[in-house]
């Protein structure tokens, strides 16, 4: 309209008034695009706050036989560059692109009102836009996958060199490290490369298709104005909106390409979920405390069979020693007991309930495990010792901590509040007795001990076992004795190999029988 009241008259009263009425819009359409980044910017911030909050859910939830058998490097960059590409998508990427397709949409609809065959024209220009963005699609998703995928395990290569550094010198494994690390980078390398490659072909083609969109509506246009068709100013115009859909365009596609890798991203965070099992619902509630192992079978990841049809029955209040060379299957037979991992076949259960399907609050009042790597986080003593049970008092907690003998804690500045954790230099003998506490507080009817003084010197290892023996008056115990010691003391003892029992009785029977335990004594007995 500018255009052609330029063109009409010399007049310039009206074209100031289309001109302020310009300015107007365009102040109109920046609070608008303001007012719209705004809303939906505030709600990607909330959807990538339920997203950090549900990664640490999953990760607490995951089996431990994925946090133990898995890859910490895969599950590091899952949870810190994959969750943060995603938030970043979904704080910024997400509210760009939806801001630039109305700008784009609103565009074209002015475009069409001004004139159809120019917007028409506009469309066949930039359709090369529409096909490399398929093609670009089609093969985004899987490359940004195969890209974090290389970067994962190249993280879990430089943790593993980083942890096992002087082993590494030790060994002069120096250069089998280095080749594993280059071989890595390269790879992940490739992998970027390949999504290098897919963006050097998007953005080419993009950008000379708004060059191709505006030759056409300019020669196009210039024909329908030269027979009368169109206006200057409409063709001028249509030139213009031609011109300023590349900027949102631009927007969408730069957009597009971190969505795509958000997307990726998310495909991993959410493949958490797949690592997690559904819960098998409880068939019954426990009766009793009693431990049936039935026929049990069990293989890791779909490897060799560990536990070979064990059958055991271990009643209320029983004192058992669980022996066997390395590699017999005592380790795994306990975490089955504790319920951490599923039978592959048979069932495990007490009073009769499955161990792997009892709510965690039942799983902790009823049986315990208790290894020698018993984690304690940098925070205070009371938290530290919460974890148990988050609705004990701090009566409660001292009298947990003066069963298993920590009454060191009545000895420090802030008592329940001090800070603790391997930042803080705590001991192994304190912090042992501090993961006792927690089972003191759980108050288990069973425990499960798999060597849990195995890692201390002696005299911590004294301190711990007083702190055992208190604890555990009156309830089942259950030991994996990796040091035969253990077992002398046990009213009963279960010997396995190549995970099968072999035999079972007290010490002193089983030394009558000369079979596999008297053997396992005598070796162990054997002077050097």
């Amino acid at each position: 309209m500018i255009v052609n009241s330029l063109g009409a008259s010399t007049d310039t009263a009206s074209v100031d008034v289309l001109g302020a009425a310009l300015v107007g819009l365009a102040l109109v359409q920046g609070v608008l695009a303001g007012l719209s980044y705004f809303v939906t910017a505030r709600f990607g911030q909330k959807a990538a706050h339920r997203l950090r909050a549900q990664m640490i859910q999953r990760i607490l939830g995951l089996p431990s036989r994925v946090v133990n058998h898995g890859d910490g490097g895969d599950l590091m960059v899952r949870a810190t560059t994959d969750v943060g590409r995603v938030t970043g998508v979904l704080g910024n990427a997400i509210p760009e692109i939806l801001v630039a397709t109305v700008q784009v949409v609103l565009t074209f609809v002015f475009l069409v009102l001004l004139s159809p065959i120019l917007a028409g024209v506009a469309v066949v220009g930039m359709l090369g836009i529409a096909v490399v963005t398929r093609w670009y699609l089609r093969r985004a998703t899987p490359a940004y996958l195969a890209q974090a995928g290389a970067y994962a395990k190249l993280a879990e290569s430089l943790q593993s060199t980083i942890a096992g550094a002087r082993t590494a010198e030790m060994y002069e494994l120096q250069l089998v490290r280095r080749a594993e690390g280059d071989r890595l980078r390269s790879h992940a390398r490739g992998a970027t490369l390949r999504t290098l490659w897919l963006r050097s072909v998007l953005f080419p083609v993009v950008d000379s298709s708004y060059v191709v969109a505006l030759v056409l509506v300019l020669l196009v246009g210039a024909g329908l104005y030269l027979g009368g068709v169109v206006e200057l100013g409409t063709l001028v115009a249509a030139l213009l909106y031609v011109r300023q859909v590349s900027g949102p365009f631009d927007t969408v596609l730069l957009s597009l390409e971190s969505l795509q890798s958000g997307i990726a991203s998310f495909a991993r965070v959410e493949g958490l979920g797949n690592e997690v099992p559904t819960s098998e619902p409880a068939t019954q509630e426990p009766r009793g405390t009693a431990i049936r192992i039935d026929a049990v079978r069990f293989a890791y990841d779909g490897g060799p069979e560990v536990i070979r049809g064990v059958t055991l029955d271990i009643e209320p209040g029983a004192s058992v020693a669980i022996v066997g060379g390395s590699g017999a299957g005592k380790t795994t037979l306990a975490r089955l007991i504790a319920g951490l991992e599923r039978p592959d076949a048979g069932s495990v259960t007490v009073g009769g309930a499955s161990t792997f399907a009892l709510p965690s609050e039942t799983a902790r009042s009823l049986i315990a495990l208790v290894t020698q790597e018993q984690y304690i986080f940098n925070d205070t003593i009371r938290t530290n010792v919460l974890v148990a049970r988050r609705s004990a008092d701090d009566g409660e907690i001292r009298r947990a901590l003066k069963v298993v003998g920590a009454d060191w804690v009545d000895d420090l500045p802030e008592g329940l509040d001090t800070v603790v954790g391997s930042a803080h230099g705590m001991s192994g003998a304190h912090a042992q007795q501090l993961a006792l506490a927690r089972v003191a507080l759980a108050d288990p009817a069973a425990v499960v001990l798999d060597e849990a003084t195995s890692l201390l010197d002696p005299t911590s290892a004294r301190q711990v076992e007083r702190a055992l023996g208190a604890l555990l008056a009156g309830r089942t115990v259950i030991a994996i004795a990796h040091r035969l010691s253990t077992a002398e003391d046990a009213r009963s003892i279960i010997m396995m190999d190549d995970g099968v029992v072999v035999e079972a009785g007290t010490h002193d029977e089983l030394l009558g029988r000369q079979g596999p335990y008297a053997r396992l004594w005598r070796s162990w007995h054997l002077d050097p």
